[in-house]
């Protein structure tokens, strides 16, 4: 007989030390894990995504009610979250790729009474750092 324990995940690790691979992504999302949706949700930010094979990386924001939980839902689902670049990638290279190789953290936070310009802005200054209009997924 097999006994079947409850899988727990990884309490939230504070904001400076997020580091999750996709699958991660999707088990916290989909088991709606306590201390990862309340940090996330209760805090805007500006993330990176990086293919861990290739190297291309995304610069993204969070600047909605739902911060930063809300569109890394969109990436757990879909793992583009609407981006024209990602879609393209994540069409050419397969889910499979994607779903392996897909890394996550956060550069930077905000609190949510922070006006989205600002989140905006910071956004541009990531990209500009890390040359992702370049060389990575980010077109603006």
């Amino acid at each position: 007989e097999v006994k079947k324990f409850p899988v727990t995940f990884q309490k939230f690790p504070g904001y400076n030390s997020v580091l999750l691979t996709h699958r991660m992504l999707e088990t916290i999302i989909t088991r709606n894990e306590p201390t990862w949706k309340s940090a996330l949700l209760n805090m805007k930010g500006v993330y990176l995504i990086v293919d861990n094979y290739g190297g291309n990386m995304y610069v993204g924001s969070a600047s909605g009610d739902d911060a930063i939980w809300s569109r890394w839902k969109e990436y757990s689902k879909n793992l583009h979250g609407g981006n024209v670049l990602l879609k393209k990638f994540v069409k050419k290279k397969g889910l499979d790729y994607c779903s392996n190789n897909f890394q996550y953290s956060i550069l930077e936070i905000f609190h949510m009474n922070t006006p989205a310009k600002d989140i905006i802005n910071r956004e541009s200054f990531w990209k500009d750092i890390l040359k992702t209009r370049t060389f990575g997924f980010n077109r603006n």
